[in-house]
């Protein structure tokens, strides 16, 4: 992260119109409260916010498609120093939902979330995340006007090559199974 350093207090107080004691005070105000430092020779720096955490919340632990997810991720975070907070919430939406307001009292950075067949009863509070200045990442659905990044898999596509490479490695009778759940990855 970029370090920023604030003006001299001189050139505050002229930036704002007022006095010197008047800067000192509300520098000191900001210290106290950790948003800057004082650092000898440079300046005041201005702290970085973030509070290094990640929130992933996914229906379960054991699929193997969310413990692969859960895996990646915490390798990915640990590389920059970051954490990861997860929570399983056993297809619950009002786990779910208690997830959710958990990680954002906790006032976590980020929070993915794996789309569920409950999320849907958690929509408005899913919409209020980035609202409230939390970055949302969704894995496997799409919400239209909704502040996010996506992460989803086009199964059609993907169906669709693996039928072309099979035929072109000489397959001629090729069976699709196809199980009783919905849309989504881990079903």
């Amino acid at each position: 992260r970029p370090v920023d350093f604030l003006p001299k207090e001189s050139e505050l107080g002229e930036q704002f119109g007022v006095s010197r004691i008047t800067v000192r005070k509300a520098l000191g105000e900001l210290k106290t409260e950790g948003v800057i430092a004082g650092i000898k020779r440079r300046g005041t720096q201005v702290l970085p916010t973030g509070t290094g955490l990640v929130g992933l919340i996914a229906p379960n632990a054991y699929q193997p498609f969310y413990s692969g997810i859960l895996h990646a991720l915490e390798s990915a975070l640990n590389g920059h120093g970051m954490g990861l907070i997860f929570h399983s919430i056993s297809e619950s939406p009002e786990r779910e939902r208690k997830s959710i307001e958990a990680l954002m009292k906790r006032r976590i950075d980020v929070i993915v979330l794996v789309w569920d067949k409950s999320s849907d009863n958690n929509l408005d509070l899913i919409r209020s995340i980035p609202r409230q200045g939390t970055r949302l990442i969704i894995i496997d659905s799409v919400l239209p006007h909704l502040p996010a990044l996506f992460i989803h898999s086009d199964n059609r596509d993907g169906a669709r090559q693996a039928v072309d490479h099979l035929v072109a490695q000489g397959a001629r009778r090729i069976m699709h199974l196809k199980g009783t759940g919905g849309g989504f990855s881990a079903e």
